[in-house]
């Protein structure tokens, strides 16, 4: 039993890796698709963008599908998709060929993506839910850097091996098959009839999707601006920029590790800790006089980004109905990539706003966080009883299903 149990949490930690996989493995070989095909202009970098912008209907039709049809009969479709989409890339010399196959590739991984956080949040209880939910980042941030290097080795033998890297996943998709329990369509599901007449999301789950859209503009600030930033102001070169991006990543794998257990410290006031490490990330790049100080700011950018997501993606499925928690987590997920998409716009008109100055837009960027951070203890002190109510909900559910 406690191996299964085991198998279980791999199966689902491994299912955590597809959104990595998806971009980190096609960014080594961009530069060698642009050499063979010297003619694609804007077809190149819409193998990165492509795929996530079809990951957006994916998602919200994952969470609509899951209602109807089992959760574990998706996210298996989904698999199928990815393995197709991902290694049919390598089979065909033609840019539109690789483009169709991201494509296929993109609508697998949205189908996916919402269904493991929603199937952790029903297969486990209590505080398991945000040390999984932590584990299965700490993993996909694992896999990322291990598998990018290994295709950057292989692009150098010939840019279609890494396409091969796809094959592995046919691996967890055997283990997919085999290891995940059917649960039944959230329509059907016995244990969560009682929830049928109000099974939409309400109010609070709505205000954790518009606190994520807002976390992804600000934060992809940093990813966009601050290889620029490093270079205008003479603080470094592109290998700086690669140090700092390394530094986000260990300081958010780390942090992923043992979200369980900074979740079950912090609480609620967690997203207050990871929005004031955002703030406090954006006023050192608005003070950096050297390469340090950009450390310190990559830093709290890896506390902020280890603890901001898992929260919301962990809370939602605490405060919506246990068959609403797929449509929960899509849409956070959806939210996750508009932001991603309105954060050029925002950089944009913070910019303009300065004359383009980065380090004082750095800095009006700090203050508006500030004001988040405010107005999240705010939230959280006045909305308290209710999300207790949520809570004690779902853990009576719980306990009237083990008896």
């Amino acid at each position: 039993m406690q191996n299964r149990d085991l198998a279980l949490k791999a199966v689902l930690l491994f299912s955590y890796t597809y959104t990595m996989m998806a971009t980190t493995l096609i960014m080594p070989i961009m530069g060698n698709l642009a050499i063979t095909f010297p003619t694609a202009g804007t077809k190149i970098p819409m193998l990165i963008s492509l795929p996530s912008l079809v990951m957006i209907p994916a998602i919200l039709l994952s969470g609509y599908i899951s209602k109807y049809v089992s959760k574990k009969t998706v996210l298996v479709f989904g698999s199928i998709l990815y393995i197709i989409g991902g290694f049919g890339g390598g089979l065909y010399d033609n840019i539109d060929f690789i483009l169709l196959m991201r494509t296929i590739g993109g609508v697998g991984t949205g189908l996916v993506f919402p269904l493991v956080p929603a199937l952790i949040a029903q297969l486990y209880q209590g505080h398991e839910v945000p040390k999984m939910i932590g584990w299965g980042n700490a993993t996909g941030s694992i896999f990322g850097v291990v598998f990018a290097t290994v295709t950057g080795y292989l692009a150098v033998m010939d840019w279609h091996y890494a396409f091969d890297i796809y094959l592995l996943y046919i691996v967890l998709l055997i283990a997919q098959i085999m290891i995940l329990p059917h649960v039944p369509p959230e329509k059907q599901d016995i244990t969560m009839k009682k929830d049928d007449k109000n099974d939409g999301l309400n109010w609070l789950a709505w205000v954790y999707v518009l606190a994520t859209l807002v976390y992804m503009v600000i934060s992809m600030v940093f990813i966009v601006k601050t290889a620029i930033f490093i270079m205008e102001e003479n603080l470094g070169n592109s290998a700086n920029a690669g140090i700092a991006s390394s530094v986000v990543s260990f300081t958010a794998l780390i942090l992923c590790l043992v979200f369980g257990q900074v979740f079950k410290i912090l609480k609620r006031y967690t997203v207050v800790v990871g929005f004031a490490a955002t703030g406090v990330c954006f006023f050192c790049l608005s003070i950096a006089q050297n390469f340090e100080m950009i450390i310190v700011a990559s830093l709290f950018m890896g506390i902020s980004l280890a603890t901001v997501l898992p929260y919301l993606m962990t809370t939602i499925t605490m405060v919506v109905p246990k068959n609403a928690q797929t449509t929960a987590v899509s849409f956070v997920s959806t939210a996750m990539y508009i932001g991603q998409f309105l954060a050029a716009y925002y950089v944009q008109a913070v910019e303009s706003f300065v004359n383009g100055v980065t380090r004082t837009a750095f800095a009006i960027i700090a203050g508006q966080i500030l004001i988040i951070v405010v107005i999240a203890i705010g939230f959280i002190l006045l909305t308290q009883s209710q999300f207790d109510k949520h809570v004690n909900s779902h853990v009576n559910s719980s306990k009237t299903l083990d008896a």
